[in-house]
């Protein structure tokens, strides 16, 4: 079964009481989800700054567009900014800010697939922490930490690690990273523990994401939630004794009706506060796991429904970084259903959309997204156009 970490890319730096207007629109720019105006705020605000005088003020930003950057898939644009932050951080001798950009660093270094590096920037991150000594502060390196160790498959480890961060953000009422955590927890403990221990953790989940407010943190939770049911289901449906590593048993009917009620529930959910939020990228996001929902149930006109909801959500907003998956998803289906030639138009349109963000997607992975989407997309137009041909 494939890891899925969910990263904690929110704005949490202090503010300076003097940060500008322009930085606290791109708060909110950020918070709605539209990151291409968050960060252009930001740039905006950086260029005014002066390095050794605003120092701290220039971490912050820098920090909050690292969040902006990897949300939307600018890799090297993140290693830039995070270099430095962290290079800044260390200079003033700021180790609540070191702390901060090296858990930042580290999860960057592992959505690139570099888990090694990742656990060693998140040990930074935690020994810096532990000189400030604030919860907050320890709460988001022990997160990170988790992370790092849950993709080398050091699953009891990841779970104490996630076990204390939980604490420490209880200590500060950070009920964010409390509920990132507790998810990450329950995808490590799916290969750790019994599949009845990860389903009561879900269900704990799930009533903890009832009590927050509707706002954009609870949708990509929900979503977050939903892509590790997803997961599941997948390696189910592929393998009907589910793998061994999940659980001692394999996984029964009650149990995949039970996760595809809560899979269906979150990414509704999800979609349901995005639309409200008017987050076009969230939106997306859930339609398309909706999408591939129904795509693994084999219900194919109703995955198509969604996916295209997807597809528009993520065309209003400009995505290209999510919209070449949609289109990608509206193929595998067109093609499931013998249509063809709409297979192959969906399939082109992804690989279209792909080309000219490849390079920014490609810095420096190691792991991702490569083998699992963009030689499926490449290859798989190739294959639709001999098949066609033949």
């Amino acid at each position: 079964m494939k890891i899925i970490i969910t990263f904690v890319i929110y704005v949490i730096c202090t503010v300076s009481t003097n940060f500008s207007i322009a930085s606290q629109t791109g708060d909110v720019f950020y918070r709605n989800g539209n990151f291409q105006q968050a960060i252009k705020h930001w740039e905006n605000d950086l260029s005014q700054l002066n390095n050794k005088e605003s120092a701290s003020q220039r971490i912050d930003i820098l920090t909050r567009l690292a969040a902006a950057y990897q949300a939307i898939g600018m890799h090297s644009s993140v290693f830039n900014v995070l270099g430095e932050a962290t290079l800044l951080s260390q200079q003033i001798n700021d180790m609540a800010r070191s702390a901060i950009s090296l858990s930042q660093l580290s999860d960057a270094w592992l959505s690139i697939g570099d888990a090694e590096e990742a656990l060693a920037l998140a040990d930074e991150s935690f020994a810096d922490a532990e000189v400030t000594k604030k919860p907050s502060i320890l709460a988001r390196a022990l997160n990170s930490q988790g992370n790092a160790l849950a993709i080398l498959e050091y699953y009891p480890e990841a779970v104490e690690s996630y076990k204390k961060s939980i604490s420490f953000a209880n200590q500060v009422e950070d009920s964010t990273l409390v509920t990132r955590a507790t998810i990450n927890k329950l995808n490590a403990t799916l290969h750790a523990e019994s599949l009845d221990k990860s389903m009561q953790i879900l269900q704990d989940t799930w009533q903890q994401l009832q009590t927050l407010p509707a706002n954009r943190n609870k949708a990509t939770n929900f979503i977050a939630i939903g892509t590790i049911m997803l997961e599941l289901l997948k390696d189910s449906s592929l393998n009907k004794n589910i793998v061994t590593e999940l659980a001692p048993k394999n996984l029964s009917s009650a149990d995949k009706k039970m996760i595809l009620s809560y899979t269906y529930m979150v990414f509704s959910e999800a979609a349901n506060i995005a639309k409200t939020l008017q987050d076009n990228h969230t939106t997306s996001v859930a339609y398309g796991r909706l999408g591939e929902l129904y795509e693994l149930e084999q219900r194919y006109n109703d995955a198509l429904t969604f996916t295209r909801q997807a597809i528009f959500f993520a065309k209003q907003g400009f995505f290209p970084h999510i919209l070449y998956r949609w289109y990608w998803l509206q193929g595998r289906i067109f093609k499931k259903q013998q249509k063809l030639d709409l297979a192959i138009e969906a399939f082109r349109l992804a690989s279209d959309t792909l080309k000219p963000i490849q390079q920014v997607l490609d810095i420096g992975y190691r792991r991702l997204p490569d083998n699992d989407v963009v030689k499926p997309v490449h290859y798989g137009l190739a294959d639709l156009l001999l098949q066609k041909a033949a």
